[in-house]
C-alpha cells in the first residue's frame, strides 16, 4: 500500500485542483464503501482548504443490485426530497 504522506498530497490535489474546493463552500463525495479510509483523508483536505460542512455518501454496488432486482423501475426512478 501507498505511505500515508503520498496519500495525502494526493487527496490535497483532488480537492484543490480537481474539486476546486472554495472557502466556505458545503462539499459531497459520493464514493463505494470500500473506499471508507480514503473519503475521511479527502474529506479532512477539504476541511483544510476551507470547506464549510463535507458530506459523505457511501455507494454499496451489492445493495444497488439487490434494489434493482426487487424494486419497481417507478421507485427507482423517483428523486425523494433528501436527495435533491
Amino acid at each position: 500500500m501507498l505511505n500515508n504522506k503520498l496519500i495525502t498530497k494526493y487527496a490535497y490535489t483532488l480537492a484543490s485542483l480537481g474539486m476546486n474546493v472554495q472557502k466556505g463552500q458545503d462539499v459531497m463525495i459520493e464514493t463505494n464503501i470500500e473506499n471508507h479510509w480514503f473519503s475521511k483523508i479527502l474529506a479532512e483536505e477539504c476541511y483544510k482548504l476551507g470547506a464549510r460542512k463535507v458530506s459523505i455518501v457511501y455507494l454499496d454496488l451489492e445493495l444497488n443490485k439487490i434494489e434493482s432486482k426487487y424494486c419497481s423501475v417507478e421507485d427507482i426512478a423517483t428523486i425523494k426530497n433528501w436527495e435533491k
